[in-house]
């Protein structure tokens, strides 16, 4: 399942993303909460909900995605966590990953522009690039297909 937050006619929403179609929880499960840092916390009644919920759904096109959770609480990132990573950067690999916050203001949906001041460096880098999961301690990639237990949640890019 794939939750977004989206805006259609000036209205901001919670969906679930069906390949080029968006369905509108709004209107397909109207019991659910309106913004998906409630819905997520409800807890997983909730997204059961979500998940087999069925009603009107809108085109992608129609529609504008926004960041899956518009203004989180907190945001805590990790730098330099890969080697490679601090390779691209030219950068050493420090003993310990490099951890610090963001601002709530820092997120945006996909597609929309990012912003910095005119004083900041020249280039912003991405966070949140997809890497291979590693097994824990192995150094290994997982293999394909597997997969935890616990059910596979995406609520938007990363």
């Amino acid at each position: 399942m794939r939750l977004v937050t989206f805006r259609h006619h000036d209205r901001t929403r919670l969906g679930r993303l069906h390949a080029d179609e968006v369905l509108d929880l709004a209107a397909a499960a109207p019991e659910l909460p309106t913004d998906m840092l409630a819905l997520l916390t409800a807890g997983s009644d909730a997204l059961t909900v979500a998940e087999r919920a069925d009603g009107p759904r809108l085109a992608l096109a129609d529609v504008t995605l926004l960041a899956p959770i518009p203004r989180p609480p907190k945001i805590l990132a990790i730098g330099l966590n890969y080697a490679d990573h601090a390779a691209e950067s030219g950068q050493e690999v420090p003993p310990f990953p490099k951890v610090f916050n963001k601002q709530s203001t820092a997120v945006v949906g996909p597609g929309a522009p990012r912003r910095r001041h005119a004083d900041a460096a020249a280039g912003l880098a991405h966070a949140g690039r997809r890497r291979p999961r590693r097994d824990r301690g192995s150094g290994r990639a997982r293999k394909p297909g597997h997969r935890r237990a616990a059910p596979q949640l995406k609520s938007g890019p990363v």
